[in-house]
């Protein structure tokens, strides 16, 4: 492991909307090929826990990392080496060897667990660590406890996966009998690693797609709602299943069985009502796309309630928008990750967040601090990173976003934002280092002051987009009207040299 050499936490405020805390990782790393299995996971304090395997170029063994930050960003040097922790290192693996882990998850109790297997059929095994990164003595042998041991049903083992829901731990692998004969089926553990016997048979669920195919093997599970959802493969027609099944009591809804859905990738998702949601790119031009929600009923059928018979589509001039991954909310609205290219004057590339509302609108209240054009874009929160959003963990009140490019030396970039637009706190208003408003919310007339005594100009949309004020000029001081305007959000976005920025303002 190389000694820390220097980390950069920052706080970034966004142009005065919601406190996003933003930390990215460029001293052991530096010049990574790329990236891959990147996870983010927050224990009950708060703490971080960032995973994932690095390679230094492109045909080379990767590295395995398990990374922890404070709540504020920081790196807890109590963990690992200076807060990281090297997997390959303490396996005992050799640098040309690499382990082969599946799922990473934190328990209920804080603690750092790993689901590993091995390519060549040996049998799985999970890895519990403390809080600073030691073995868990208590768990198993060393913090090592093997799973699925029974010699006399199992020969050898293959793909396999782990999900938390509700305190359960739902393994799937695939595997062959002594007959090899290929099987599958999923299992349902504590955080101990020992099954629950009260679900499914003594813990352990068979699936099997029945006598029209050969054999069946899982590919993924998903967690929305209250259902764990397994997707899988009958052979040999190649054809994919959906197993719904209740968390609570292990029982499968047999009349649920969707053909088309692909968990596998990153664009087809199930909302916590079942419904199946569907994100892409639409090409407008060389230089623009626009983005594309498709909304299904569990049936396959297209859900009429959700946008324009089923659709919602997102575009503005002069950019283009570049779908990532969906994040379910518990009330039914989603966030859309996404990156972004303005090839406008007022923006670069960026990553950002979409906010949906469950009937297909976008939530105008949200984000408003990426301009196009000069006009701030309601509904979508710019997060500073650069490269493409590839894991979330949701809070209640906020959610953390780690985004990475998937090749050529780009470092791993976090994002705590605040989901919270209702009210400005006290961290939201405090004042951008070139200009300040006040009074924020304000019920008449508010007032802009530069703070170099410059000249520069400004201009007023509501949450709509809709320009109130455009390209008004002035130098130091400006009051701004807002006695004739309704009780809403508004965005004041500000040009001064060089410098561009935005403020959401409360008329009360």
């Amino acid at each position: 492991m190389k000694k820390l050499i220097s980390f950069l936490a920052f706080v970034l405020f966004l142009q005065g909307f919601a406190q996003t805390l933003a930390w990215r990782n460029r001293d052991h790393l530096n010049d990574m090929y790329s990236y891959s299995q990147t996870t983010n996971k927050i224990d009950s304090n708060g703490n971080v826990y960032l995973f994932y395997s690095s390679n230094p170029s492109r045909y080379s063994t990767g590295t395995y990392y398990i990374e922890k930050y404070t709540s504020q960003g920081t790196r807890d040097t109590n963990f690992g080496t200076n807060g990281i922790l090297n997997i390959n290192t303490f396996l005992g693996y050799p640098s040309s060897e690499e382990p082969n882990i599946f799922s990473f998850e934190v328990t209920d109790s804080d603690k750092p667990l790993l689901f590993i297997a091995t390519e060549d059929g040996g049998i799985p095994k999970l890895l519990r660590l403390n809080t600073d990164g030691t073995p868990d003595q208590t768990f198993g042998t060393s913090g090592i406890k093997y799973i699925f041991t029974d010699t006399s049903k199992y020969s050898k083992h293959y793909r396999s996966d782990l999900v938390k829901a509700n305190g359960k731990y739902f393994i799937f692998h695939n595997y062959s009998n002594l007959q090899n004969s290929p099987k599958t089926e999923i299992g349902c553990f504590n955080e101990s690693g020992e099954l629950i016997t009260g679900m499914f048979d003594q813990g352990l669920k068979q699936v099997d797609y029945g006598s029209g195919y050969n054999f069946t093997q899982l590919e993924v599970l998903r967690v929305s709602g209250q259902y764990l959802y397994a997707q899988g493969i009958g052979y040999p027609s190649l054809t994919r299943h959906i197993s719904k099944i209740d968390i609570s009591s292990g029982i499968q809804d047999n009349s649920y069985d969707n053909l088309t859905l692909y968990l596998m990738g990153s664009n087809d998702n199930i909302l916590p009502d079942g419904k199946i949601l569907v994100g892409g790119n639409v090409t407008v031009s060389s230089s623009r796309t626009d983005l594309v929600l498709k909304r299904y009923l569990a049936d396959g059928s297209v859900d009429p309630s959700f946008g324009t018979n089923g659709v919602t589509r997102l575009g503005y001039p002069w950019i283009a928008l570049n779908f990532a991954q969906i994040v379910n909310l518990p009330n039914g609205d989603f966030l859309v990750g996404i990156y972004y290219v303005s090839t406008a004057s007022s923006g670069g590339r960026q990553d950002a967040l979409i906010y949906i509302k469950s009937n297909g609108e976008v939530k105008s209240s949200f984000g408003g601090n990426i301009p196009n054009n000069g006009v701030p874009i309601p509904g979508i929160f710019g997060i500073g990173s650069y490269g493409s959003p590839v894991s979330y963990s949701l809070k209640p009140d906020y959610i953390v976003v780690t985004s990475s490019r998937t090749y050529m030396g780009e470092s791993l970039n976090n994002s705590k934002v605040n989901l919270n637009f209702a009210t400005l706190s006290v961290a939201e208003t405090i004042k951008d280092p070139s200009f300040s408003f006040y009074p924020n919310p304000v019920k008449s007339t508010g007032i802009l002051t530069l703070k170099d005594n410059s000249e520069a100009s400004f201009n007023l949309s509501d949450s709509s987009g809709k320009l109130i004020f455009g390209n008004q000029i002035f130098k130091n001081k400006a009051e701004i009207d807002f006695s004739s305007l309704t009780s809403g959000v508004y965005y004041l976005n500000i040009k001064q040299k060089d410098k561009e920025s935005t403020r959401k303002i409360i008329k009360e």
